[in-house]
């Protein structure tokens, strides 16, 4: 349930092309450590142009455990696209916030891909609800502490899975 479909250094790695032949229609995007540093809300040009990219092809969405929604409110205004905090029992993994956004886009979850920095909540999340999942590795800076602390049990679980970025395994 940890394992990803792809993993990759930056979210600007990730082949567009390959995701619209894999008939991927939806990206659900995390912002804190995937797309932005905690808590920003300045993207840099490459991500920036990569989203641009991305919504000639694909409906797009911000999906996000953060209580601090006018943030990434602000963000996704800037860069033209939806956004779903989830909070409570929307969290992710649980599923709420990614039916949503799958809502929001109106796609199925075979038809969407959900982008993140954490296995724990972002690729189970994806795959507990069939979505093809894509880890990132984290935007450098600070994170939150809480992260800190389940950071450590990520490293164990990718180190048993032999998780290394720019593996691609295949879909399932």
């Amino acid at each position: 349930m940890f394992r990803p479909n792809q993993y990759v250094v930056a979210l600007e790695d990730i082949d567009l092309d390959a995701l619209a032949e894999a008939g991927i229609k939806g990206l659900l995007i995390d912002r804190d450590k995937t797309l932005t540093a905690w808590r920003s809300r300045e993207v840099s040009p490459a991500k920036r142009q990569w989203i641009e990219r991305a919504k000639e092809r694909f409906s797009l969405c911000l999906v996000s455990n953060t209580v601090f929604v006018k943030g990434i409110r602000a963000v996704a205004e800037d860069l033209g696209i939806s956004v779903v905090c989830g909070w409570g029992l929307g969290r992710k993994p649980l599923p709420g916030a990614i039916r949503a956004a799958l809502r929001e886009m109106n796609v199925e979850p075979r038809e969407a891909a959900i982008i993140g920095d954490q296995l724990f909540t972002d690729i189970l999340g994806g795959n507990l609800l069939g979505l093809y999942t894509i880890l990132v590795k984290p935007v450098p800076g600070k994170e939150f502490p809480g992260t800190c602390l389940t950071r450590i049990l990520e490293r164990m679980v990718a180190g048993r899975l032999r998780l290394a970025p720019d593996s691609r395994p295949e879909r399932q």
